[in-house]
């Protein structure tokens, strides 16, 4: 079983929480063929895949809660991504369709280095409820979210923080076992 992580990404992260995704490399490595990959390719769209993303929340949410009542449950920040997040459904299409057929040819790519993507969560963790303005993109997550290949997310013990497992397609009763196997790492730590 191969997995792989991209070591250039890792550059922008928190320094608590690229030590623990380090600290989850060497561990893995302990178990798997673990190696370095570039995934520049994959992620170069993610300001373009959280755009079509923010897109299909405004037609869901739209539809799904047309009345003004119902727009009083998001926060503030979430109403302004919502109101500048409208695109004809054409547009919608058109970029979702460019966007997975860069991916794929992306995915197609790294399968023939590795099995499985492994990934932080996010680059940083996650702000609490009384400190809204710290950092958390999405920035791994979001990329991955388009593919529809299995993702498995790990927290970590005692922090608002994991990495994620990314299956490549067909690849998914093998993921199954890995993510036991995993499991199983975790209790024995």
């Amino acid at each position: 079983t191969r997995l792989g992580y991209d070591p250039k990404n890792l550059e922008e992260m928190n320094a608590r929480s690229r030590l623990r995704f380090l600290d989850t490399i060497k561990a893995l490595s302990s178990r798997f063929e673990v190696r370095a990959i570039c995934l520049t390719d994959l992620l170069s769209s993610t300001e373009e895949i959280t755009r079509l993303l923010k897109a299909e929340f405004f037609t869901v949410f739209t539809e799904k809660f047309a009345d003004t009542q119902s727009r009083t449950l998001l926060g503030p920040t979430v109403l302004d991504e919502l109101e500048t997040s409208e695109m004809p459904a054409t547009d919608k299409n058109k970029l979702r369709d460019e966007l997975l057929e860069l991916q794929v040819k992306a995915l197609k790519s790294l399968s023939n280095e590795v099995d499985f993507i492994v990934s932080p969560l996010c680059l940083d963790e996650a702000p609490t409820w009384s400190n809204t303005s710290k950092r958390n993109d999405r920035f791994y997550t979001v990329a991955m979210s388009l593919l529809g290949c299995p993702a498995l997310g790990i927290p970590y013990a005692e922090v608002a923080d994991g990495y994620q497992l990314l299956s490549l397609k067909g690849m998914d009763l093998s993921f199954e076992s890995i993510g036991m196997e995993i499991s199983r790492m975790g209790r024995q730590a």
